[in-house]
């Protein structure tokens, strides 16, 4: 019993273990501290510690039905700030990821297991790389170029705002595969860009000087870099185009030429 005792307290998470009829038969240190700062006096199961808090009930609620049901379950939940749930954090949000399993027995006797984890840490995190994700996306978007990626089977997967402004198209309803690269280059430039020879295992890069379709019809002289990767067999991956009106493009030379009397 002290090595069993043991290692449940090595693992760190609240544990406890119900009978068939909820009642608290087992559990860790860490778990009996959880019931004393929330000022139980008693031990208590999973579900009667967090009884009376919305946030936290109805997710218990349908953990409880999956167990006596023979199944495990698993559900992250959202403490705010300040709530009195046990827990919680008075300055901060609490993440904590609830689960249970049935185990093995007799129908009379079975039992169950509830473990807590506190997983704030962890969606910091995520929540952090995510904030960075969106920041790059903000700055892909608003480039001073235009940018879209196109997916093998010719639809427009992505197109960041600065191209959808100079096309007149809504940036929301612009991507994840609404449009084609025909209606945004023609059925000519679609052929162009979708017409490169193969590369097995390579990468392709090509310049295009094409007319766009505005979404009132209209042409929009561009020049396009555009890369496309192949996998082993030779089957295209989806594609990269950077996008420049043509009447900002210039030229090496015409670059050359500017530079030079700035040099001199």
């Amino acid at each position: 019993r002290e090595f069993f005792d043991g290692m449940v307290d090595a693992l760190g998470d609240a544990i406890v273990v119900s009978d068939s009829r909820g009642r608290a038969v087992f559990a860790n240190e860490p778990y009996r501290q959880l019931v004393a700062s929330a000022g139980t006096g008693r031990l208590v199961g999973m579900d009667v510690l967090f009884a009376g808090y919305p946030e936290v009930a109805t997710p218990i609620y349908h953990l409880a039905q999956a167990v006596s049901e023979g199944r495990r379950e698993e559900r992250d939940l959202r403490l705010q700030p300040g709530s009195a749930a046990p827990g919680a954090r008075a300055d901060q949000p609490t993440w904590l990821r609830l689960a249970v399993a049935p185990l093995p027995g007799p129908a009379r006797l079975r039992h169950c297991i509830w473990r807590l984890q506190d997983i704030s840490a962890d969606r910091a995190r995520q929540e952090k790389a995510f904030g960075r994700l969106q920041f790059i996306i903000t700055y892909l978007d608003n480039a001073p170029a235009g940018f879209f990626s196109t997916l093998p089977s010719g639809k427009v997967d992505y197109l960041n705002a600065t191209l959808a402004a100079w096309l007149g198209r809504d940036v929301a309803q612009s991507q994840g595969g609404s449009l084609t690269l025909a209606e945004v280059l023609g059925d000519s430039g679609a052929r162009m860009l979708s017409g490169i020879t193969p590369r097995p295992g390579g990468t392709v890069t090509e310049t295009f000087d094409l007319d766009l379709r505005t979404a009132a019809g209209d042409a929009f002289p561009v020049h396009i870099l555009h890369r496309i990767d192949f996998d082993a067999q030779g089957r295209v991956l989806p594609s990269r185009s950077l996008v420049l009106p043509r009447n900002l493009a210039m030229s090496r030379e015409e670059s050359a030429a500017i530079s030079a009397p700035r040099l001199s």
